[in-house]
């Protein structure tokens, strides 16, 4: 004969309702998991598996309706973990993809050509910028520096390549000042100067300001610098017609009224032909 393991009910445990299964018929075995779209199992909470009918001084539970109620809550456990796994889930979109970067035209090699050494400098600027994360750091700039360096310049840096703990790898400010200690052109600025003082407007303007914008972009003059140089640098015509007509206040504004005074001198002359 099988044994029934009981136990009694406590006064304040509620009793659980079994659904409407016949027990002795084998149907329902210690162990089975109830079905969660049966009729008699479904999701029920564990209020709902209370039977108020009973008495809470009842008689004795037997294991094998524990076990059953156990499953059934954890049935429902299991529905409110899935549930909360679905509402945590980011709702918002996946991050766009990154943009390829800029292909960039390698910079010429420096051989330690004064020079040359400006435009050296500026191309890896360029480069710095298009691809920032590629050179995302010092030490990558200065290695690309370094990887074309050639000749003369090359043989100056050759401490820095064969020291991969060298102190200018990972400075890279530094590392440039240092390479223009070295090759700077200290007679290009006084060339500058010199170039901007002969230039006079003897062309069109637009031909003019642009020769004087690259000159005086090199001198990094201030804004009252620039005025008076590009004025004076004038054609005595244009300045009268300034004179008359009250001159800007600022660079820019001269430098349009002028593009302008120009244009339509040139349309005056063309129309009296």
């Amino acid at each position: 004969m099988a044994t029934c393991v009981t136990r009694s009910r406590s006064v304040h445990e509620p009793c659980v309702a079994l659904p409407q299964t016949d027990l002795t018929d084998g149907s329902v075995n210690v162990g089975d998991t109830p079905d969660p779209q049966s009729p008699d199992l479904h999701t029920a909470t564990p209020l709902e598996c209370i039977d108020t009918s009973l008495s809470p001084l009842a008689g004795p539970i037997s294991l094998q309706e524990e076990l059953l109620a156990l499953h059934c809550q954890m049935a429902v456990m299991q529905e409110k973990l899935d549930c909360a796994e679905t509402s945590a889930w980011p709702l918002v979109p996946p991050p766009e993809l990154m943009y390829p970067e800029a292909s960039i035209v390698e910079p010429p090699k420096f051989s330690g050509k004064i020079s040359e050494l400006e435009n050296f400098l500026a191309k890896c600027e360029l480069a710095f910028n298009l691809r920032p994360s590629t050179f995302r750091n010092n030490h990558i700039k200065v290695l690309f520096v370094l990887g074309y360096l050639v000749d003369n310049a090359f043989q100056w840096a050759c401490p820095i390549t064969k020291d991969p703990l060298y102190s200018l790898c990972f400075n890279y400010p530094t590392f440039k000042s240092q390479l223009e200690a070295v090759y700077c052109d200290n007679t290009s600025r006084i060339n500058t100067i010199i170039h901007l003082r002969h230039l006079q407007h003897t062309r069109s303007i637009a031909e003019y300001a642009s020769e004087f914008l690259t000159i005086i972009n090199l001198l990094d003059y201030g804004k009252s610098t620039m005025y008076r140089q590009f004025y004076l640098s004038l054609k005595p015509k244009i300045q009268n017609i300034l004179g008359t007509m009250g001159l800007p206040q600022t660079f820019t504004a001269l430098h349009n009224k002028v593009v302008e005074i120009d244009q339509v001198s040139f349309s005056i002359k063309r129309a009296t032909k």
